[in-house]
């Protein structure tokens, strides 16, 4: 669109510095993992976006994931689940700090608190857990070792051990030997919105105050958490069946077909453990569902009314306005690169 053209370098050596001089870059858009690219980065003194969350990169105009609202989405996936004992996997690294700190302070505004512990600790640590337990590691890899070492010490995942990791990266979630579910951290719109604000800088425009911080494209979910954190057989049973139904065109009447106990027993159950109704909860999980398609999809309006277990527009609106607080369609362009509320 702006008729530039874009050179790739996936590594980065020395002697890269005078070869892009002599092509007359225009600007860089740099993953500053190092403080060797950092130096070069600086020596260059180009329009420059840095996109890692390296603590010494953030002297660059920055865009990266919101490690803290990842950490968030973690916990409240976990807690939506039913769990009520944590853990988390973490690293000496910045981001993974903001993750622990994202997902302590999700738990406690639940009344809860987190085991916390390194991956050079983990069997160790794993062995004094008493299961079920809600496991978040702060990537991928870091959560397929976690995998491995529960499996190793004759845990079950997800049943005795449900582990969540960050970054969607197919070939590790697949290729886990329980595949991944993971916190997706929205690399596209990152790339997206760094592009932006370098071709701003490019322009002559002012560089941000703070680093820009892209929230979560959400939790992907696949086997390693697809199971319930509540000890209660009946409840554990609801929870997975409003998982896997809820954005069906369904009732809690029709629900009650599937159990063998009054709706009145379920209902005061379900209030007293999650402090919501079954109608609550199939109307929370249908816009939860409505609020990824609109802000990551697409599809027109009408399809996601009927992908929600909505039959019709008008109704589907009025609910979604009442939860989320704006139409459908202002939240859908709220939440595209440059969209304002």
């Amino acid at each position: 669109q702006t008729g530039l053209r874009l050179l790739l370098c996936f590594q980065w050596v020395p002697r890269l510095i005078p070869r892009l001089r002599s092509l007359k870059i225009a600007g860089l858009l740099a993953l500053v993992s190092n403080e060797e690219i950092a130096d070069a980065v600086r020596e260059l003194g180009l329009p420059t976006v840095n996109c890692s969350s390296r603590d010494f990169a953030l002297r660059f105009p920055s865009v990266m994931a919101d490690n803290e609202r990842i950490g968030r989405l973690a916990a409240e996936h976990f807690l939506r689940l039913g769990f009520e004992r944590f853990a988390f996997c973490t690293d000496n690294f910045l981001y993974s700090e903001q993750r622990g700190a994202g997902f302590r302070k999700g738990l406690a505004e639940a009344g809860y608190a987190p085991t916390v512990f390194t991956g050079t600790s983990a069997e160790e640590s794993i062995r004094g857990l008493r299961p079920p337990v809600a496991l978040f590691a702060c990537t991928d890899n870091r959560a397929a070792r976690m995998v491995q070492v529960c499996i190793s010490m004759g845990l079950r995942v997800p049943e005795d051990v449900a582990v969540l990791g960050v970054d969607n990266d197919d070939l590790v979630c697949e290729t886990s030997e329980v595949p991944l579910c993971s916190v997706d951290p929205a690399g596209e719109r990152i790339g997206w919105t760094a592009g932006e604000l370098l071709m701003r800088l490019i322009g002559g425009g002012a560089p941000p105050s703070e680093p820009i911080l892209v929230p979560p494209a959400g939790v992907v979910t696949r086997s390693s958490t697809d199971a319930s954190g509540v000890s209660d057989p009946l409840l554990a049973r609801a929870m997975d069946f409003l998982r896997k139904h809820a954005c069906e065109p369904m009732s809690v009447e029709d629900m009650m077909e599937q159990f063998d106990v009054s709706r009145r027993t379920l209902e005061m159950k379900f209030r007293q453990r999650f402090g919501r109704t079954l109608h609550d909860e199939i109307r929370r999980l249908r816009i939860e569902r409505a609020t990824h398609l609109l802000e990551w999809t697409d599809l027109p309006i009408i399809d996601i009314v009927h992908a929600c277990g909505y039959s019709d527009v008008p109704r589907f609106a009025t609910m979604f306005r009442k939860i989320v607080g704006m139409p459908p369609g202002r939240y859908r362009r709220s939440k595209r690169p440059g969209g304002q509320v």
